[in-house]
């Protein structure tokens, strides 16, 4: 998309260096979210009993002891320190991130792993040096979400497992949104899309990854959702309560009903 890697570097950097709320497990939570009440969500989002169930599970099948893993946008180390309270030092982590701002947070929120500053464009590893990679909520903060897919592809071993986790095309839980959003759009000719400078179009993201992964032929083994999709900021202008809309998630995570979830995972075989 054109987007310069330094430039966007700094605007991480930059990000990092100032969340609003310190609590939040995922990121992009802690800077955007409006409330504590928004963040409770996001959190739940993260820390709901299927979600980590399946993911535990996932790993299970996936990571064997002496293996080593690498966490591509590993974040403040969320995902490290569950992969360690489920594996302890039976395997070798290994983790990056394009800021050294967020890799310095990391260290002290998870210390087992090794870190490294650098681009998922260009990972500062060897050919095939991991048996697992995982990839998690990162792929639509990358200026190539393609070639972030063919370097995993790169130092991946053979027969070694690539974990991604990627929003999708989803309606809202409560369907009141998408069609406050359809009359909004029929009563306005032009309609711009904004996106932060910090994340890149879903759509745009997904063609990119899935074109690398079928050139890299790898092979897709398992797919699922991991978590529904519920607009809080709109519901809560609305001045509907947070229980409600956690009670609404729960549901909507209990059905089988894809379009409802915003968040799937998929993992592939090389």
């Amino acid at each position: 998309m054109g987007i310069d890697i330094v430039s966007h570097k700094k605007l991480m950097d930059d990000l990092y260096s100032h969340p609003k709320f310190q609590d939040a497990v995922e990121p992009w939570a802690a800077f955007f979210a409006k409330n504590k009440e928004e963040i409770f969500y996001s959190n739940w989002r993260y820390l709901n009993e299927k979600r980590q169930r399946a993911e535990n599970n996932i790993w299970k099948k996936l990571i064997y002891p002496g293996a080593k893993v690498l966490d591509i946008g590993c974040g403040k180390g969320f995902f490290l320190k569950r992969l360690h309270d489920n594996f302890g030092s039976s395997i070798k982590y290994y983790a990056v991130d394009l800021s050294s701002v967020v890799i310095s947070q990391a260290r002290n929120y998870s210390s087992h792993p090794r870190y490294f500053v650098g681009l998922a464009e260009k990972l500062p590893f060897k050919d095939k040096s991991f048996e697992y990679i995982q990839i998690i909520s990162t792929l639509e903060h990358v200026t190539n979400p393609g070639l972030a897919i063919k370097e995993a592809y790169r130092v991946l071993k053979d027969k070694g497992y690539l974990y991604i986790v990627i929003r999708k095309k989803s309606l809202d839980s409560l369907i009141i949104y998408n069609v406050h959003q359809k009359i909004k759009k029929l009563l306005s000719r032009n309609i711009v899309h904004q996106y932060t400078p910090y994340s890149f179009p879903i759509s745009w993201v997904r063609t990119e990854i899935f074109r690398s992964i079928k050139e890299g032929n790898l092979r897709m083994i398992e797919r699922n959702d991991l978590a529904p999709n519920i607009n809080v900021i709109f519901y809560r202008k609305l001045h509907l309560p947070m229980s409600l809309l956690l009670r609404i998630s729960d549901i909507a995570d209990k059905l089988k009903l894809s379009i409802f979830k915003d968040l799937e995972y998929r993992v592939y075989q090389k």
